[in-house]
């Protein structure tokens, strides 16, 4: 788990599972960062040619793409499920100070729905993983991008049986 977001367990309370989006379904959001950060490279010379203003051009791009990319590092490894086997904690990291935490307690777990974007997302394993709860009051919460996302409903499924 990461250093910077604590959580406060119960006694007795463990920890079962820590689920994070794929990399793999972020793949094309990579080869954009992927280019943005090449692509200025590949044009260093004929904007030194330019002067400082070629340079300055060179540069803006090059650390933008790198803050870009750091960026979106910073919130997929921020973003993440927290199974325990007394809830399911959601936290979700929208920028790089933004961070919203849901729980869900697992006795008060309905049902858990998997969606399918993509054939991509089907071949390689990776759906959209959504707890629908008994209680109206509590939010929905969900994951996307979670790879073998059977798995995932067959823990939460067991971990419901058990505290049933």
């Amino acid at each position: 788990m990461s250093k910077d977001v604590t959580l406060e367990l119960a006694p007795e309370e463990e920890v079962v599972a820590i689920i994070r989006r794929s990399a793999l379904s972020c793949v094309p959001r990579l080869l954009l960062i992927a280019l943005w950060v090449l692509v200025p490279f590949f044009f260093f010379f004929p904007l030194l040619s330019f002067g400082m203003i070629g340079l300055l051009i060179f540069v803006g791009l090059a650390v933008s793409g790198i803050v870009y990319a750091l960026r979106e590092w910073h919130m997929w490894y921020r973003t993440m499920w927290v199974i325990t086997d007394e809830r399911v904690i959601d936290i979700e990291q929208g920028g790089w100070v933004t961070r919203e935490v849901h729980e869900v307690a697992v006795k008060s777990v309905k049902r858990v729905h998997l969606r399918y974007e993509s054939f991509v997302g089907r071949v390689l394993r990776y759906a959209t993983v959504w707890i629908e709860t008994s209680s109206s009051h509590t939010h929905d919460i969900e994951l996307e991008g979670v790879r073998r996302p059977k798995r995932v409903k067959a823990l939460l499924r067991e971990l419901r049986k058990v505290k049933k």
